[in-house]
């Protein structure tokens, strides 16, 4: 017996799966999604939008940078565009695109996938992320514990967030990283981005502390 779409939202919790060139569905469903988010953020160049969401795709696959669809049960209902900063602000987070449908808004839904975020830029050493805020999404912003500095960056507000240092306050936290690399992406690149992680674990010392659990949930 299937569930209504008002179930799912209930029993289901939100999650990020990430996107590259080489897993065409998700890639389409993000060039789909990109669409109505560049007419809302920038609605005076539409020529280039698909130049642009076609730039993040082709970017997807260098260090540090990832891609992830939002998504509830089998909904997508966003994205994010994030990476660890190595120009203006070297080892913070980055978010450069972040986007909920309008339809999925004000349920905390955006909250809940930014927490996701930023616990991937912390187990990645990250103190700070910051991003530039369309000035429509200031409030969300604020709400989620951002605040403004007197920057701008293409005439939005930059905005930053501190990051607490959760192992260095509870040594007993354990992040489980849960899930099996997409049959897609399994095909294209293997475990690649798996290895990835684990490498970067091992990197900052942080073995203790983040687990893997390869397993469909």
């Amino acid at each position: 017996m299937s569930r209504s779409k008002d179930e799912t939202d209930m029993n289901d919790r939100a999650r990020l799966e990430y996107v590259t060139d080489s897993t065409p569905p998700q890639a389409q469903t993000f060039l789909l999604l990109g669409c109505p988010y560049m007419a809302e953020t920038d609605p005076e160049n539409p020529d280039i939008h698909q130049r642009f969401l076609q730039s993040i795709l082709r970017r997807q696959g260098e260090p540090d940078r990832w891609l992830a669809m939002f998504m509830l049960g089998d909904q997508v209902f966003g994205f994010a565009h994030f990476k660890i900063d190595k120009d203006e602000r070297p080892g913070s987070g980055y978010i450069l695109e972040f986007y909920v449908v309008p339809e999925r808004r004000r349920r905390g839904l955006g909250q809940e996938c930014l927490s996701l975020i930023t616990n991937i830029l912390t187990v990645a050493g990250c103190k700070t992320v910051w991003l530039a805020s369309h000035s429509t999404a200031e409030a969300f912003w604020r709400a989620c514990g951002f605040r403004e500095t007197e920057e701008l960056e293409r005439s939005q507000k930059v905005m930053i967030k501190a990051l607490p240092e959760i192992v260095a306050e509870d040594p007993s936290i354990v992040y489980a990283v849960v899930g099996v690399t997409h049959p897609n992406v399994k095909l294209a690149d293997g475990e690649e981005y798996r290895l990835s992680l684990q490498r970067l674990v091992a990197e900052l010392g942080m073995e203790k502390h983040v687990v893997f659990y390869n397993h469909f949930v």
